[in-house]
C-alpha cells in the first residue's frame, strides 16, 4: 500500500489539485444528529408518544451512550496522533485502517447513531427513535457516499481494497 506505516495502518493520499480536497458533505454529522435529537424532543413535547414503559430504558440507553463514547474516543486517537481534523469538510491526508477502523469504516457515525438511539431510550421517545430514519438516509447519501467517492479519488485502489475488507457500518 502506498506509504503505509504498519504500526498505524495508514496510507497517505495524493494531493488533489483539481479543486476541493475534501468530501463536500451536505451537513456535519454531529450537527445532523444534534438537530435530529432536537426535532424528536420538540415533537415529543408537542405530541408525546412513548416507546414502551420498560424499567431498563435508562440502563440500556445509558450503556449505549457510554460504549459509543468509548468507540468515539478510540476512533479519534489516530486523528489526534496524526494532527488530522476528523471534519469531513477538511482534507484527508491519511487513511486510517487500523484499530477500530478494522471493524467499521465509520465507527464515529455508528457511535452517533447508537447515541441517538440511547437518547431515544432514555427519553422514552418514539419521535427521537423515528428521527433515526431521516438521519440515516441523510448520512448515507449526503455524507458517507460523498466521503467514499472522495476517498476513492484520493486513495484509489488502497481505499477500494479497504472497502472490500471492512463494512461501512458494522
Amino acid at each position: 500500500m502506498n506509504g503505509q506505516n504498519q504500526g498505524d495502518n495508514l496510507q497517505r493520499g495524493k494531493t488533489n489539485n483539481e479543486g476541493q480536497d475534501h468530501a463536500n458533505v451536505v451537513v456535519l454529522p454531529p450537527l445532523l444528529y444534534l438537530f435530529s435529537f432536537g426535532v424528536g424532543i420538540a415533537a415529543e413535547f408537542i405530541w408525546p408518544v412513548h416507546l414502551w414503559d420498560w424499567s431498563y430504558n435508562n440502563l440500556l440507553g445509558g450503556g449505549l451512550i457510554v460504549i459509543s463514547l468509548m468507540v468515539i474516543f478510540l476512533a479519534m486517537r489516530p486523528f489526534r496522533k496524526g494532527g488530522q481534523d476528523p471534519n469531513p469538510n477538511t482534507a484527508t491526508p491519511e487513511l486510517y485502517t487500523g484499530g477500530i477502523f478494522r471493524m467499521s469504516r465509520n465507527p464515529i457515525y455508528v457511535s452517533f447513531t447508537a447515541i441517538l438511539l440511547g437518547l431515544a431510550l432514555i427519553t422514552n421517545s418514539l419521535w427521537v427513535a423515528i428521527m433515526l430514519i431521516p438521519t440515516l438516509i441523510i448520512m448515507h447519501y449526503g455524507v458517507i457516499r460523498r466521503e467514499e467517492a472522495y476517498l476513492t479519488r484520493k486513495f484509489g485502489q488502497d481505499y477500494l481494497d479497504y472497502m472490500s475488507r471492512v463494512r461501512r457500518w458494522l
